[in-house]
C-alpha cells in the first residue's frame, strides 16, 4: 500500500499540478499499474497459501463469503457510483 502510495504521488502531479507532458503521464500511469500488478500477484499467493492449509469445507464457506461480498460489492457500487 505504501508503494502504490508512493507511485500515486507523482501521477497525481502529472495530472493536476505539473504542465501537461503525455508521456510522463504515461510512464507514471505504467508505475502505478506496475504497483497494482505486484499487489495483485501477493493477494493472489497468500489466498492460495491460506487455502492450502484449509480443509474443504473451510475453503468452501470462504469461497461462498467472498462471493457475497462481490455480489454486496455490486450493489453498493451501482448506488454510488458516479458514472
Amino acid at each position: 500500500m505504501q508503494r502504490e502510495m508512493e507511485a500515486r504521488r507523482p501521477l497525481f502531479a502529472a495530472v493536476y499540478i505539473e504542465p501537461f507532458n503525455e508521456v510522463t503521464v504515461r510512464d507514471r500511469s505504467a508505475a502505478v499499474a506496475a504497483v497494482q500488478a505486484d499487489g495483485a500477484v501477493l493477494r493472489a499467493t497468500i489466498r492460495t497459501e491460506v487455502f492450502g492449509v484449509l480443509t474443504t469445507e473451510q475453503q468452501t464457506r470462504a469461497t461462498e463469503l467472498l462471493k457475497r461480498f462481490v455480489e454486496r460489492r455490486r450493489g453498493e457500487a451501482d448506488l454510488t457510483s458516479p458514472f
